[in-house]
C-alpha cells in the first residue's frame, strides 16, 4: 500500500514543468507582442536611414548639376525634397531661391529663401538660416522692398554679423541716408577688426564722409 501511496504523489519536477508550461501559454501573447514592436522598431529606423540616404542623394546630385550648369537637372534632384524636414531640405530650398534668383523670379526666389530660414530653426543650422536670410533680403532689395531687406539682414545671425553690417551700410547708401551707413560701418570696423570685410568698409566709409581713399 506504502508503494501505491508513493506512486499516487505527484512528481515534483513534472508538475514545475506544468506550471512554467502554462505560464508561458499565458503570456505567449505579451511576449509576441515584444517581439513585433522590436522588429517593427528595427523596420521603422531601416526605412529612416532609407529614406534619408535617398535625400542625401538628391541633393548631392542637384547640387552637382548646379554648379555644373545643369541648371534643370539641378532643378528635378532640389524638388525632391519638397515638404520634407531637416537639413537636406533647407539647403535644397536655400538652392532652388538662387536659382530663381539668378533667372530674376524674386517672388518665386523669396518663397525658397523663406521656406529654407523656416526649416533651419535651431543653432545647429544657423548658418544655412544666415544665408538663407541673406538671400532673402538681396531679393527683397530687387523687390525694392528697402524695410523687409533691412530686417532680412539684422537676422542672419552671429556668424554673418560683419557682413550683415557690410550690407546694411549698402542698403543704407542706396536709400541715400550717409548717416545711418556710415554708422554701421564705423560699428564694423571697430567690431570686427579681422573681418575680411573691413577694407572696404574703410573705402565706403572715405567715400561716405567725402574723404579721398589715399
Amino acid at each position: 500500500m506504502a508503494k501505491d501511496k508513493k506512486l499516487q504523489e505527484p512528481d515534483e519536477f513534472l508538475v514545475s514543468l506544468q506550471r512554467i508550461f502554462k505560464y508561458t501559454l499565458e503570456n505567449i501573447k505579451f511576449i509576441l507582442m515584444i517581439v513585433a514592436g522590436v522588429l517593427i522598431i528595427i523596420l521603422v529606423l531601416y526605412q529612416v536611414r532609407a529614406q534619408r540616404d535617398k535625400e542625401e542623394l538628391l541633393l548631392r546630385e542637384g547640387v552637382a548639376a548646379y554648379h555644373e550648369g545643369r541648371v534643370q537637372d539641378a532643378v528635378d534632384s532640389l524638388k525632391g525634397l519638397s515638404g520634407k524636414q531637416g537639413v537636406s531640405a533647407a539647403i535644397s530650398e536655400l538652392y532652388q531661391g538662387n536659382i530663381l534668383y539668378e533667372q530674376g523670379k524674386y517672388e518665386d526666389a523669396l518663397k525658397h529663401f523663406i521656406k529654407a530660414r523656416d526649416l533651419s530653426e535651431g543653432k545647429q543650422l544657423e548658418t544655412i538660416r544666415g544665408l538663407a536670410s541673406q538671400g532673402a533680403a538681396y531679393t527683397e532689395m530687387a523687390l525694392k522692398d528697402y524695410g523687409k531687406a533691412e530686417d532680412a539682414f539684422k537676422g542672419m545671425g552671429a556668424h554673418f554679423q560683419d557682413l550683415s553690417l557690410m550690407e546694411l551700410s549698402r542698403l543704407y547708401a542706396l536709400q541715400g541716408d550717409s548717416s545711418k551707413a556710415k554708422s554701421v560701418l564705423d560699428e564694423l570696423i571697430d567690431s570686427f577688426p579681422e573681418s575680411p570685410w573691413v577694407p572696404a568698409a574703410k573705402t565706403l566709409k572715405e567715400q561716405a564722409t567725402g574723404k579721398s581713399s589715399g
